[in-house]
């Protein structure tokens, strides 16, 4: 009694000291990322714009407006049916209350925070990839289409075609230099062009060696998602994501440097961007923070390490937020300018294999699954395994015999007596013998061959094909889930198919998926298989 006794407040303090406990204050100073939005935009959402208490928020050719100081996120319409993608969202300090949508079908003004939109007929149907304002002049803006730039000297009034550059790719964005005449910086899918009047020069191009890798990805089609910003200004330096490689330079595009990649450990940086004062870029293992003193780059995933980011952006505030756009939802973490990393938070991010295809880790992976619909349906290979050791072992195991025997012996003798006498019958005692016996035998040419294998392979022929056919379905439901995912996500519906119907195909899928699993797919990662 004692020995339980012993045990039971052993157990108890086991489980109540996490709770009488105080966590550490370095738990309590972990900056955090808050949701900002409704959370019916999981998924759906690409981009997002900041404007005051306002984001814009879009993918494909659907844009919302969440208003984060009520927390209420609503659809945004505007000339959606002939749009496919949205390219942008701008807003300019020289033209207040006016809000700018760029899209393949054109540009478009809102002037009450997007309530209203209307095409502006000045720059027609042509798409409109990017939108800058001269910093020089507060009335003259630049615009581009796929191969074009364009420029007008009263916005938004007529447009004119300034250069028309079609051998260097398709035009995704532009910077203005500063302090420097009409020297313009393009973002192409051939790389990274500086055009002015006196003609046109590849700063970083996709033929060089950092690039090779990231090649395939640069040359997406615009229509499938915009791409992100690869050039940013800090410190009145240029600096420009180019694959896994970064590039600076402080002479206004005369030479570029390597910047550096310490702490990234990733071989795709996607986006970079300037908040408040502090470099930000989004690679593809996380969001990392630039470093200055130490010249390193720190995650500051903290509490979004589990969600696969998508992009993202700053509110523009006098105490700018970094907003992060994931597959979970859109994300808010404020006064970047305080966030100091430990350099504990890149531990995850060194670990991340840069080769394997990106997912929400809320969800399984293909593999994952695979293994859950194996054990749901007992198909485990491990099992055939089990039963070809076992027959062989069988050999070495005896056969165990067991007899009894029995016998009981009844004694008569017969007496015959004289003439008038009668007979007389002597009935002597039972004669009883009882006999046990006990045999082992061992029958070693199963070591050789044994029969029971023909009925395990077999079984095992039968066991494989089931298994075949269980996980062949089973993959086909899973990227057939992603694929409804990313139409949903990118706006790739086809005429006739609204949201919810996908929405309904992917709950459907997940349905299939989840009869094949026990539901273990929805109950992920509470169901993960260690």
């Amino acid at each position: 009694m004692k020995r339980i006794s012993v045990t039971i407040v052993i157990i108890s303090l086991f489980f109540v000291a996490p709770l009488i406990l105080p966590a550490s204050a370095s738990e309590d100073n972990v900056p955090r990322w808050r949701r900002i939005d409704s959370g019916f935009l999981d998924g759906v959402v690409t981009r997002v714009h900041c404007e005051d208490h306002i984001i814009f928020a879009w993918g494909g050719r659907y844009l919302y407006r969440i208003d984060t100081s009520t927390g209420q996120t609503a659809e945004m319409l505007f000339d959606r049916d002939a749009t496919r993608v949205i390219f942008f969202i701008s807003s300019f300090r020289a033209l207040p209350g006016q809000i700018f949508l760029g899209t393949d079908r054109g540009l478009f003004r809102s002037m009450d925070s997007g309530a209203i939109w209307e095409h502006l007929p000045s720059w027609g149907e042509t798409p409109i990839t990017c939108l800058k304002a001269d910093p020089n002049n507060d009335s003259r803006f630049f615009a581009s289409s796929y191969d074009t730039l364009y420029e007008t000297k009263q916005f938004p009034g007529q447009w004119i075609k300034k250069y028309t550059l079609s051998d260097i790719g398709t035009i995704s964005s532009f910077s203005l230099a500063p302090h420097k005449h009409e020297c313009f910086y393009l973002e192409t899918t051939q790389g990274l062009f500086a055009i002015s009047g006196s003609g046109k020069e590849r700063l970083i191009g996709t033929n060089s060696p950092e690039t090779a890798e990231a090649q395939s990805e640069i040359d997406e089609p615009l229509f499938s998602a915009p791409a992100l910003p690869r050039l940013t200004s800090y410190s009145n330096n240029f600096i420009y994501v180019d694959g896994a490689a970064l590039f600076f330079s402080d002479n206004l595009g005369l030479s570029w440097n390597r910047f550096s990649v310490q702490g990234l450990n990733s071989q795709k940086i996607r986006q970079i961007m300037v908040v408040g004062n502090r470099l930000v870029a989004l690679a593809e293992n996380g969001i990392f923070l630039f470093m200055a003193d130490e010249n390193i780059w720190r995650s500051i995933a903290f509490n979004l390490s589990m969600s696969h980011v998508l992009s993202i952006a700053s509110d523009n505030s006098d105490c700018p937020a970094l907003v992060a756009v994931t597959e979970r939802g859109i994300f808010q973490l404020d006064h970047i300018a305080a966030v100091r990393p430990p350099a504990s938070m890149n531990i995850d991010a060194c670990h991340t294999n840069p080769n394997q295809t990106s997912h929400d880790p809320n969800e399984p992976s293909i593999q994952e699954v695979h293994r859950m619909v194996i054990a749901y349906a007992d198909l485990e290979p491990e099992k055939i395994r089990q039963w070809r050791r076992r027959s062989v072992g069988c050999a070495f195991l005896p056969e165990l015999s067991l007899g009894y025997d029995y016998d009981s012996t009844m004694n008569i003798d017969l007496d015959r007596g004289g003439t008038s006498d009668p007979d007389v019958y002597i009935v002597g005692p039972k004669e009883k013998n009882a006999e046990w016996s006990v045999s082992l035998g061992w029958d070693l040419s199963k070591l050789l061959w044994n029969d029971d294998i023909l009925t395990i392979e077999l079984r095992a022929k039968t066991l494989a094909d089931l298994r075949e056919e269980i996980l062949n379905r089973a993959t086909h439901l899973y990227f057939e889930r992603k694929r409804l995912q990313h139409r949903l996500r990118h706006g790739v519906i086809e005429e006739g198919v609204s949201d919810e119907d996908i929405r309904i195909q992917i709950e459907e899928v997940t349905g299939y998926l989840d009869s094949l699993t026990g539901g273990g797919f929805s109950r992920y990662p509470e169901t993960a298989i260690q």
